[in-house]
């Protein structure tokens, strides 16, 4: 929307000029996904504007939109970091829910143009009229040093990983502060006036911390700009450096970090010379580090969440740079005694902000990839995932990510890539949604309306109904003989593998019994397709109602199913005019019927997806939740073996909390142990364990089957 397009480009603008520790990327990536939702529709309410007759017109649709939707995220990450590859693996591992291959080439093409359209701005801006074209450095955020560069030896990498363990930790507590924090503003801070008030307090309280702590420190942390004799030179990190209080010819480290813009204190303490012996000169005091990480890990766990634009990446790229250069302050001796003369802690610096990064969002590709890119460090590719990994594995052990925590605060149905374990043990009749709203294949006008406003459901089933069924299956169900009494001798054991394998026969035709929906006219639903809710309020608009009703004259049989035909009229509407008002359809309060109206018949047969998704209602959770994640479903129908409509399941049904509600499971948290895939042998024994224990429990009515081993026969 126009409006939050807005907001988000102002917003941002003085979030961060305001010296907020606050990112430009999470606004980037937001105003990406709008333009990328809007500009693909090619028509606009604010403006007033619809270009029908062009080719936007066939991308008016979910699965297109949300392609889009995307690509805009790609390009927002790509112009924020100048990181095209990065911007496509944040999409793939952050933000679709599913993905296909040619959004992989489509996203990557998206993101190279929106980098290359901001190099090429961004080359006349920051450098004279002369240099407009020159592709030299791209991205809003760079990171990369001029002149120097960073090494590291192979001794070093297991202290990478125990900082990826530390920044793990240190994320997962930072997400779970937040976590509470959001908790309480969403029931204390409700109404604009306390949104507006919380954010000038909070951007008051900000600006005297990082104006307090270097004025109280009285010039203690000047050092001089012309480095030691024994340091290394600081020519290429003068340009970020702060004097603050101090003379002509020194700085202040401390407000070098806090009076600094964000990319410039990375960079600064990236580059900053340092040395092994920690009583010299060369190295940044440890209370520097300690004074900037603690207050500023602290200000940006409470400036997330408020009603301001933010990001998270570049205040924990900058707070795990202070972090990672006081690590590797206390571990230079340790370096040095093994023979590792050479440990920079600007190294230390660079890997200490995938730690946190990585310790607080939990993506592994896309750090890499936007740690590697805006440093043009390639060399460190194997430290920097190996960190990553460290900081997801420890923290993933205490809490989700920051990102996937809010989604859950906000009830957002989004479906990770891989479902828990114990998602094995539940089946579909379990998390569905029970008496599902059904239509019939042809309808009165009246009913389509009474549906449509005594429900709130986005899908209806449409079924036919079958008197015969019931009977026949009543009748075989009567006449089917007794089981055999068992046999004695040598063939005792076959027999009894037999009488098993029939009496779970049984069993399964038990369950489907006991699931279906009994009927007053005692028939079975046969599910012939599904219709939208989008779709039923645009037959009964005013623009198509006169084309999709028939006169209640129109059947030789008024008000029986039975021997209907469908109407041959040509005035039926096609699929392109029913999706020609997208997004915008019509409210059901806005639909109005005349008394003749009500009276008339709707053919929802020639409207519906005549072909819908459906699962037995033994499937298990795991069947379900792999068909909603790589077919991009919305609405899945549950069935029994007759093929009769018995349940609904959702996004909403899939959901962590939903299912642990159905299977009254003890767990509190989400861990990595619960969401690691399970191995194909595991996988059988608890499929067995778990259909065994469903079928003790069919002497009553289905629930949440029982957990106990069964007895051994």
């Amino acid at each position: 929307r126009i409006k939050t397009l807005f907001a988000k480009a102002t917003g941002v603008v003085f979030a961060v000029s305001g010296g907020l520790p606050v990112g430009k990327e999470g606004p980037m990536i937001h105003t990406g996904a709008i333009l990328g939702a809007g500009l693909s529709q090619g028509k606009s309410s604010t403006f007033g504007f619809d270009t029908q007759w062009s080719k936007f017109l066939e991308f008016r649709n979910d699965r297109e939109k949300r392609d889009f939707i995307a690509c805009g995220a790609a390009a927002g990450v790509a112009a924020a970091f100048g990181a095209p590859l990065a911007g496509v693996m944040f999409c793939l591992e952050e933000g679709a829910s599913w993905w296909h291959p040619d959004l992989t080439w489509r996203t990557l093409f998206c993101a190279m143009c929106s980098d290359a359209v901001t190099t090429v701005f961004l080359s006349g801006i920051k450098g004279e009229v002369k240099a407009w074209g020159e592709m030299s450095k791209s991205g809003l955020l760079d990171f990369g040093g001029e002149t120097q560069t960073m090494e590291f030896t192979l001794w070093e990498i297991p202290g990478f990983m125990l900082l990826g363990a530390l920044g793990g930790l240190i994320g997962a507590y930072f997400n779970m502060a937040n976590e509470h924090l959001t908790e309480w503003r969403r029931h204390n801070i409700s109404t604009r006036v306390q949104r507006y008030v919380e954010v000038v307090c909070i951007a008051s309280f900000v600006a005297i911390l990082a104006f307090g702590i270097p004025a109280i420190s009285g010039g203690a942390f000047c050092k001089k700009l012309d480095a030691p004799d024994n340091c290394p030179s600081r020519e290429s990190v003068m340009q970020y450096t702060t004097r603050f209080y101090c003379k002509e010819d020194e700085f202040d480290s401390l407000a070098s970090v806090w009076f600094n813009s964000p990319d410039k204190a990375i960079k600064f303490l990236f580059y900053e010379p340092s040395h092994n012996d920690i009583s010299s000169e060369c190295n940044l005091n440890p209370a520097v580090l300690i004074l900037f990480f603690i207050p500023y890990a602290c200000c940006a766990c409470i400036v997330y969440g408020i009603a301001m634009p933010s990001g998270m990446f570049v205040p924990m790229i900058l707070s795990g740079a202070a972090l990672g250069r006081l690590y590797g302050y206390m571990l230079s001796q340790l370096w040095g005694s093994v023979g590792i003369a050479e440990a920079n802690h600007g190294t230390y610096a660079l890997l200490g902000s995938v730690a946190m990064l990585g310790g607080v969002t939990r993506m592994l590709i896309s750090v890499t990839l936007i740690i590697i890119e805006t440093t043009g460090e390639v060399q460190f590719g194997l430290p920097v995932f190996l960190t990553a990994v460290a900081a997801r594995v420890v923290g993933q052990m205490v809490n989700e990510g920051l990102y996937d925590i809010h989604m859950e605060l906000r009830h957002i149905p989004f479906l990770p890539w891989d479902p828990p374990a114990w998602f094995q043990t539940l089946s579909a009749s379990q998390i569905m949604r029970t008496q599902p709203v059904t239509l019939n294949e042809i309808e009165t006008a009246e009913k389509v309306l009474q549906v449509l406003k005594e429900s709130t459901h986005n899908g209806f089933p449409i079924v036919i109904h079958d008197y015969n069924s019931r009977k026949k299956s009543s009748v075989a169900s009567a006449a089917a003989p007794s089981p055999a009494p068992a046999a004695s001798g040598s063939d005792s054991k076959e027999d009894n593998r037999l009488r098993a394998k029939s009496s779970s026969l049984d069993i399964t035709a038990g369950v489907s019994r006991q699931l279906s929906i009994r009927h007053s006219d005692n028939s079975r639903r046969k599910l012939t397709g599904i219709i939208l809710r989008k779709h039923l309020s645009q037959l009964l608009s005013d623009k198509f109602k006169h084309r999709a009703l028939l006169q209640p004259d129109h059947y030789e049989k008024k008000g029986a199913y039975e021997g209907k035909r469908r109407s041959d009229t040509a005035n039926n509407l096609q699929w392109d005019e029913l999706e020609s008002t997208y997004p915008h359809f019509p409210h059901v309060d806005t639909l109005k019927l005349t008394e003749n109206e009500k009276n008339c018949w709707v053919e929802l047969g020639r409207y519906c997806d005549p072909v819908p998704h459906a699962v037995p209602a033994n499937a298990s959770v795991w069947q379900c939740y792999q068909r909603f994640r790589q077919l991009g479903l919305r609405h899945l129908c549950v069935v029994d073996r007759h093929g009769d409509v018995i349940g609904m399941i959702t996004r909403q049904d899939l959901t962590i909390e939903h299912c642990r509600q159905c299977h009254e499971l003890s767990l509190k948290k989400p861990s990595i142990q619960t969401w690691r895939p399970m191995p194909s042998h595991q996988r059988s024994r608890v499929r067995s364990e778990a259909g065994a224990a469903h079928y003790r429990g069919l002497d009553s009515e289905w629930t949440v089957p029982s957990r106990r081993r069964p007895p051994v026969a």
